[in-house]
């Protein structure tokens, strides 16, 4: 199990809850810019990153998801996605300034869909409803040649 983050104190944070045996590596990298150099991975599973970006580091970001998957593997992604609840949470909590996540762009599955279509194809997507804060969720499977 590998967690990649360019995010130092949120590794160190996962490194705290490690155990001997656990068989978890811990990366420092920027996926924008990085070129892995680790093998290419099952599955690639991705929750609260792709909507921290713009347009452009958005479908960056999606792509360096793919490129860390085998060919067939199987790529999972979460992500805030502009349902009446979300907006509704997010604008109290804003009002109440208790909003963290300033950079957050809640995104649509087309958004995501389109760009991952270049890449794989789609298997499942839906919205994660129990979470106040909806997430979509997409799980693709990466094309052979890509």
């Amino acid at each position: 199990y590998t967690i990649i983050d360019n995010n130092c104190a949120g590794l160190e944070k996962t490194r705290q809850k490690i155990r001997p045996g656990d068989h978890v590596h811990l990366l420092n990298r920027d996926l924008l810019t990085w070129q892995p150099d680790i093998p290419e991975a099952d599955l690639v599973i991705s929750t609260g990153l792709i909507e921290h970006f713009d347009l452009r580091g958005t479908a960056g970001m999606i792509r360096a998801h793919f490129d860390l998957a085998k060919p067939e593997g199987h790529v999972l992604m979460t992500f805030p996605t502009p349902t009446v609840m979300y907006r509704t949470a997010r604008i109290i909590a804003e009002q109440l300034g208790m909003w963290i996540f300033h950079d957050e762009r809640p995104l649509t599955m087309h958004e995501v869909g389109k760009t991952a279509q270049l890449h794989g194809t789609e298997l499942e997507r839906g919205i994660i409803w129990p979470i106040v804060l909806t997430q979509g969720i997409v799980l693709f499977k990466k094309d052979i040649h890509s």
